[in-house]
């Protein structure tokens, strides 16, 4: 299931500002060698323990979350394993990537978290929804299942996220997101946004958790 998701994922950021500014993602060759670092990413995640979500329409992936928590930490020693083989598998073909993400380098600093974040805090790292699926409500369904999963956790203070679009601010503040920063690098805007775990917050989600899935049905 998360090859299913994280081509869902390809599909949705492969427009996204930032990941546009410095991945082709058109580019056929770069889109392989991207989509393993990213599984390389998440497979790490799974295993460790972060909350992966991906939300199902008969058999199909059409939606994805990753929450990193902040109770979960990745063994350093498996961490360097990953990666190291994944450097090696994909050599020389990474190296294609290398020139466009260090013309867009200049990009991180509107991407790094705001210094007044909350401690013990989760992150919404990634939210995708395929194309076909886009404006049906699965984005709506994962990010009650992301809320569901903050206010299950007591010692959270919440959950913070950024976006590189103004569409998608307005969505999170629907969702209770505020913005926290708000930092322009490129022609891109990037707005950190954090959504507090408020003690009269009750979820607000419809959907049965399958394991690492949600089931969406149509509306």
């Amino acid at each position: 299931m998360l090859d299913e998701a994280l081509e869902v994922y390809l599909s949705a950021y492969e427009r996204e500002p930032f990941t546009s500014a410095s991945i082709d993602l058109s580019r056929g060759r770069i889109r392989r060698v991207y989509s393993r670092l990213v599984r390389t990413r998440y497979a790490l995640w799974l295993l460790a323990g972060h909350p992966l979500f991906s939300a199902v329409d008969d058999g199909r992936v059409v939606g994805f979350a990753a929450l990193a928590s902040p109770n979960v930490a990745i063994p350093r020693g498996r961490w360097l394993r990953s990666w190291l083989s994944f450097l090696v598998r994909s050599f020389p073909s990474w190296l294609a990537m290398l020139p466009r993400v260090i013309r867009s380098a200049g990009l991180l600093a509107a991407m790094r978290p705001p210094n007044n974040l909350p401690a013990a805090h989760y992150t919404l790292d990634a939210i995708a929804v395929h194309p076909s699926h886009q404006g049906k409500g699965v984005g709506r369904l994962l990010l009650e299942e992301v809320e569901k999963c903050c206010l299950a956790d007591k010692s959270s203070s919440g959950v913070y996220l950024y976006t590189g679009e103004e569409k998608n601010r307005r969505i999170y503040e629907r969702f209770g997101y505020r913005l926290l920063d708000k930092r322009k690098a490129g022609g891109i805007t990037a707005y950190h946004m954090f959504r507090t775990n408020a003690k009269d917050s009750a979820p607000t989600a419809h959907a049965m958790k399958k394991q690492e899935s949600v089931e969406w049905t149509r509306r």
